[in-house]
């Protein structure tokens, strides 16, 4: 039995950077004995003392994130080094979230969203850095030059999502009509 359903919890909320923790639960009623009382948010969690349901919350599976998921099958690269003649250092690129899925099988919309590495890397050269990490100009999305997957721009998706609400909702709006 999953332990948020056992609870009666309505909600789980996650954290982590590359991979995602259960953190508390939300319920629609009572907090169960032993956990703290609820944020501004809903959300609680097991207190200190509450060993045995903080050991459970523990042990739930971790969710890798979609950014994690993508580095593994892409080995795309999330951070570089450069230098000029003033600094020397390290940057990510696209955030702290920057990789996604975009999975929405009734409109036959699936995405992988990825960061613009090299317009980053140019970006930063024309503000005068040299990239000094090897081999990172050299990466490039796989599965575009064999024709498994097409680059779009982030106004491309947007519209091709934006347009899919549109006609999910006229297509409702019809069936609502029909039916009265």
């Amino acid at each position: 039995m999953l332990l948020g359903n056992e609870l009666g919890a309505e909600q789980y909320l996650t954290t982590g950077l590359f991979e995602s923790v259960i953190w508390g639960f939300k319920f629609s009623g009572p907090v169960p004995e032993g956990w703290i009382a609820p944020g501004r948010d809903g959300f609680t969690r097991p207190r200190k003392d509450n060993k045995e349901m903080s050991a459970r919350l523990r042990a739930l599976t971790v969710v890798p994130s979609d950014t994690k998921m993508v580095r593994e099958i892409t080995d795309i690269p999330l951070s570089f080094g450069y230098k000029n003649d003033e600094v020397n250092g390290a940057t990510g690129i696209g955030g702290i979230e920057p990789c996604r899925f975009v999975y929405w099988p009734s409109h036959n919309i699936y995405a992988l969203v990825v960061p613009d590495v090299m317009a980053t890397l140019a970006a930063w050269e024309k503000e005068g850095y040299t990239i000094t990490s090897e081999g990172i100009k050299d990466w490039v999305v796989p599965g575009v030059d064999e024709g498994l997957l097409e680059e779009i721009s982030e106004e491309e998706l947007n519209f091709m999502i934006a347009k899919a609400e549109l006609d999910e909702s006229r297509a409702n709006k019809e069936a609502e009509e029909l039916a009265s």
